[in-house]
């Protein structure tokens, strides 16, 4: 049949349709066909019968369309449901939900809001433009996923910043301006009755969503849903996972420090079985533990240390010596950082619960056992040194006792007496130096054991007595005498009492004598203000008689009405009156000896006295200065060492 017979040709409209309906997924040829027949004149006996036939053949094909695209779609869902379901890590899973729901249908951007701490975030985004569209935060109730957390139910608008069903706010309005979006699309991701998440797809032109659309990306929030609890699930089981791991390292590397400080501790008590010296000892703890060891006595004061490029310090820091304080109290090392690393200080054992300390210096704090292990290695240090600490407590006892029977003993023994005191190079038929020293009961035994190492081979005697440090010593030159124990006092020992050394004294009477003498002497010094500096009983002896039973307030009053205007001068000149006056008096007024022993012009010393005769009132009338020259030298001594 033909468009103007009965016969049915190939190329008549007919054959063409049925040809386009079985090969074709053109539309337009379909179009073609039909406006073909359209174009047909009114009285064509077959117009009316392709008319409807081309109407059928094109409902046909948008039904095999229809088909075909549900078909696509439900492969589409499948493949992404089955690689949702798939082990990832949750961030993985977000972005895939993300980016599948743009692909789905055809969109500019999607993003995936969660709730976290009261507020939506978006957690993952896709196809945004503006970086911050991705940290877009706002109120649970607030923009398109707002309204779906609060409705449980898909949402869409095809005008989203002038949509009135949304909540706006500047914020969040401001930003996807930005981002130019216009529609938009959103549905939840739901577990069980609870909202845990939002997609929302949209697009930066005007577009209404299909309810095909808005139910495939439902079934794809909540094939989602699945796969974040899946990944939320899988997330929780690696950090266990990672957790039980990081606590299995953790036992082994403890069981193996475990071996290692067993190991060590069997090597230390092996080494000191043998011929160990503290020396050694000390040098094997800091190789095994990796540190430097200092071993200091309990006032502070390094002992010991191996060898390094780093001096030991003179005396321990105010902060270890409380530490040390604190492990002899705790009994367990104590651990601080300071300069130089970390510091790990641990009490020795030692007469009387008091001992010294041993003090760890290394870059990282000691694990439990290795801590454990020092704790054992000072206790084998202090029994390491103990017999050696005996031995000096012996000789402290034995010193003590001497000391007390002379000193206070029977006035009748000097022969046992001076054979006692030979061992020390010493003897009552000879002078000697009686020194008394000021220091904390608790300190008088190290003090008496340090002064005996520092002041040479013939220290003399040094013991205890009472609250003081008592001392015997040879009068060979008391000028070198006063200097060393000086320095070792107030310098390396850092005495912070009081310290006298008598005149040259013979015989066990004038030993006793000397006591009271320098106990006064000891009183003055204090009432004078003589601080870190060693008293000298015959230059004090004069003003022992003058100011015994006065403060230091008499004291100033003396010296202001005797020599006041030229201690003022020099304070506020920095001038040198009263030096000068001193060494003129000194030198019987010899102007020329005075300017040599200044190193000034002779002029100048004659300037300087007529000031200073001007300042005090006695231009006129030039009399002896006997009470001026005892007040300027006075005061000299109260400057010396200041």
């Amino acid at each position: 049949m033909s468009l103007s017979g009965a016969s049915l040709h190939f190329d008549d409209p007919a054959c063409r349709l049925l040809e386009l309906l079985h090969h074709s997924d053109d539309p337009g040829a379909l179009f073609e066909v039909q406006q073909e027949i359209a174009d047909l004149p009114d009285h064509h006996p077959g117009r009316a019968a392709l008319t409807r036939a081309a109407q059928s053949a094109l409902a046909v094909w948008q039904r095999g369309q229809q088909s075909q695209q549900r078909e696509r779609t439900a492969q589409a869902v499948s493949d992404i449901a089955r690689a949702l379901t798939e082990l990832k890590s949750l961030e993985e899973v977000l972005y895939d939900i993300v980016c599948r729901g743009r692909q789905l249908l055809g969109s500019d951007l999607s993003w995936l809001s969660g709730e976290q701490d009261g507020s939506l975030r978006v957690l993952a985004i896709d196809g945004a433009t503006s970086e911050a569209t991705g940290h877009m935060t706002a109120a649970a109730s607030v923009g398109i996923a707002g309204h779906v957390v609060r409705t449980a139910a898909a949402f869409t608008t095809r005008d989203y910043v002038n949509d009135p069903v949304i909540t706006h706010t500047p914020e969040n309005d401001g930003t996807l301006l930005r981002e130019g979006l216009r529609a938009a699309v959103a549905v939840p991701l739901m577990a069980g009755s609870r909202v845990i998440g939002v997609l929302t797809v949209g697009d930066r032109s005007e577009r209404a969503f299909t309810p095909r659309e808005v139910s495939v990306l439902a079934t794809l929030a909540s094939c989602a849903s699945v796969a974040v609890r899946n990944a939320t699930a899988y997330n929780a089981l690696s950090e266990k996972l990672h957790q039980a791991e990081t606590r299995l390292r953790d036992l082994q590397a403890r069981a193996a420090e475990a071996d290692f400080a067993a190991s060590a501790l069997h090597q230390m008590i092996s080494d000191m079985a043998g011929t160990s010296s503290p020396a050694r000892s000390l040098a094997l703890i800091a190789r095994l533990l990796e540190g430097r060891v200092i071993l200091s006595d309990s006032l502070g004061r390094p002992l010991l240390s191996p060898p390094g490029d780093t001096p030991a310090p003179r005396r321990l820091s105010a902060a270890l010596l409380r530490a040390v304080d604190a492990a002899r109290a705790t009994g367990r090392v104590q651990v601080l950082t300071g300069t130089g690393g970390v510091h790990h200080v641990a009490a020795l054992a030692g007469r009387g619960g008091v001992g010294g300390c041993l003090v760890l210096t290394r870059e990282t704090p000691l694990s439990p056992a290795l801590l454990a292990f020092f704790e054992r290695a000072a206790e084998l240090m202090s029994a390491l040194l103990r017999p050696e600490a005996e031995a000096r407590d012996a000789g402290n006892r034995d010193a003590a006792r001497l000391i007390h029977r002379l000193l206070e003993g029977s006035r009748r023994e000097p022969g046992p007496l001076n054979e006692q005191l030979q061992s020390y190079d010493l003897t009552l038929n000879s002078p000697l130096h009686l020194g008394l020293i000021e220091a904390e009961q608790g300190q008088l035994t190290a003090l008496a054991r340090s002064l005996r190492e520092r002041l040479g081979p013939r220290p003399g005697l040094i013991g205890e007595w009472h609250d003081y440090l008592v001392l015997l010593a040879q009068p060979d030159d008391i000028r070198d005498l006063r200097r060393r124990l000086g320095e070792q006092l107030y310098g390396n020992l850092r005495l912070s009492g009081q310290a006298a050394l008598s005149a040259p004294v013979q015989g066990l009477a004038a030993l006793r004598q000397a006591v009271s003498s320098l106990k006064v002497c000891l009183d003055l010094s204090r009432r004078l203000g003589l601080e870190r500096q060693l008293s000298y009983e015959p230059e004090l002896s004069l003003y022992t008689i003058l100011f015994q039973g006065h403060d230091s307030t008499r004291i100033d009053q003396v010296l202001e009405a005797l020599i006041g205007p030229l201690l003022r001068h020099d304070a506020a000149r920095r001038g040198s009156l009263c030096e000068t006056v001193l060494s003129f008096l000194d030198n019987s007024r010899n102007a020329s000896l005075t300017a040599r022993q200044l190193g000034v012009h002779v002029n100048t010393v004659h300037n300087r006295i007529e000031t200073a005769l001007t300042l005090m009132g006695a231009a006129d009338t030039p009399g002896p200065l006997v009470e001026q020259h005892i007040a300027l030298r006075l005061h000299q001594l109260r400057r010396r060492q200041a």
